[in-house]
């Protein structure tokens, strides 16, 4: 078998090329696109549902 070095042999392009100075403003460009969206805020529980409950333990405690 033949030996040879990887440095002589010629380099295989890829054949995928960035724009020149491409990296430099990605983060900019990213970020600016990207929608700030507020967050809606939804409670575990909701206290009208708790003291309506409540209210009927207490009703059907009292009927008994």
């Amino acid at each position: 078998m033949k030996t040879f070095k990887l440095e002589n042999e010629p380099k295989i392009t890829t054949g995928f090329k960035t724009p020149e100075d491409y990296f430099d403003n990605f983060s900019a460009k990213v970020l600016q696109q990207i929608n700030e969206k507020e967050v809606k805020v939804i409670p575990l529980y909701k206290r009208k549902k708790v003291l309506t409950m409540a209210a009927a333990a207490a009703v059907f405690i009292g009927l008994m």
